[in-house]
């Protein structure tokens, strides 16, 4: 069996930058695709230029960030037993009946787990959340008229 233990280590340091770089790219993918969907809806005033960045940026940090966060409890065991029953389900309908029990499976899950580290997901998503929400006040501050 493969040891995926060193699969998401970023504890070497020339590694960090680049797993932060590549997923802000995956950010900035993301907000493309949403200004692409939203662009032809524009009456092309400035603050709906920025509310659309607002836009891309929100989206994609909730998309990017919610991964993180899931990857992260996922990580912790938190869906074991929904994953056990899963398999117990499969299992019924194969010709193997036999499993093994749930503390078994859990110890065993928890063996091959290892130590994932992958808060950069969602400490780059929570960042693009944050821009979002300050182009957000910005648009509105200049469609109040009170900038311009």
């Amino acid at each position: 069996m493969m040891n995926n233990n060193n699969l998401y280590d970023t504890s070497k340091k020339y590694n960090k930058p680049l797993y932060y770089f590549v997923t802000a790219c995956v950010c900035l993918l993301i907000g493309i695709i949403v200004v692409i969907v939203e662009y032809p809806y524009l009456t092309h005033k400035i603050h709906e230029y920025i509310f659309l960045a607002s836009d891309a940026c929100f989206v994609s940090g909730v998309i990017v960030g919610g991964v993180g966060v899931l990857v992260l409890v996922s990580g912790e065991g938190t869906f074991d037993l929904l994953a056990y029953g899963f398999g117990i389900i499969l299992k019924a309908f194969s010709k193997n009946k036999n499993h093994e029990s749930f503390i078994d499976y859990k110890q065993r899950k928890e063996s091959e787990r290892g130590n994932v580290k992958v808060w950069f997901i969602a400490i780059v998503g929570g960042i693009f959340v944050v821009l979002g929400i300050i182009l957000s006040f910005v648009a509105e501050y200049i469609n109040s008229g009170q900038l311009v």
